[in-house]
């Protein structure tokens, strides 16, 4: 679906286990009266992509990841030999991907933790261009840098927790507190402001956009099982858990 001028990302609202909005096509952010199913967020816009990293120079990855279509691994010390892999795409301001969130962020931290999946997280910033700004890059990147000390997942459940209200971004204060929030002190904390503050990972930030689009990624949030896409309206704790079940060996 292709973005005309001036529409913007609606904002989600709970409806029981049903999200309505977050539609690029929206032209007004007032909630709609129906509970239509749930709608991602899309890339697709005026420009198509946002722009890949220059050819020249050494692309950094953070810790976790092998190349940027493999996304960042949260929990590979802890994932079992046969357990499945859940991959997340996710952009850190859609708001659809904080309403997903706060239903399974404890489900998934625990699926990680007791090594049920092996956990990926497959970043995604087309909304810094539809919202224009550039708060998916600076968290991403952020939250890529906490990756090195082994705090992606804290770093991000803290964003997607205080995601600020559309096209508002987040600030500068934000972004440092969440790395405390993360769990970062001491020397792990100064070399996440060393990173952070460089922009270590941009162009990595970059490189994981376009790899999903190639890989046919159009919307977030996404969520793949074994590379089998789960349902967004039916996504929740319960249905979550029987799907791992399922697609354990």
């Amino acid at each position: 679906m292709m973005r005309k001028a001036g529409f913007r990302v609606a904002a989600c609202l709970m409806a029981g286990l049903v999200v309505t909005g977050c539609s690029p096509a929206q032209t007004s952010t007032a909630p709609p009266t129906s509970t239509a199913p749930l709608a991602d967020s899309s890339p697709t816009g005026s420009s198509g992509v946002t722009s890949v990293p220059p050819a020249s120079g050494e692309l950094r990855l953070p810790k976790g990841v092998t190349d940027p279509a493999s996304g960042i691994v949260v929990n590979a010390a802890t994932a079992k030999p046969a357990a499945p892999t859940l991959v997340v795409y996710e952009d850190f301001q859609c708001p659809t991907c904080a309403v997903i969130h706060e239903r399974v962020a404890t489900t998934i931290a625990e699926l990680a933790r007791t090594g049920a999946v092996r956990l990926v997280f497959h970043p995604m910033v087309f909304l810094d261009d539809q919202l224009g700004n550039d708060a998916s890059k600076t968290v991403t990147n952020a939250a890529s840098c906490a990756a090195d000390a082994g705090a992606y997942l804290a770093y991000h459940d803290a964003a997607l927790s205080h995601q600020p209200s559309e096209g508002k971004g987040f600030t500068p204060e934000q972004v440092q507190e969440f790395a405390s929030d993360a769990g970062l002190t001491g020397s792990a904390l100064s070399t996440w402001r060393q990173c952070e503050a460089a922009g270590t990972y941009r162009g990595y930030v970059l490189a994981s956009q376009e790899a999903a689009l190639a890989g046919g990624v159009n919307g977030t949030p996404t969520f793949k099982l074994n590379g089998q896409e789960l349902s967004l309206n039916t996504i929740n704790p319960d249905t979550l858990m029987q799907a791992i079940e399922q697609a354990t060996k």
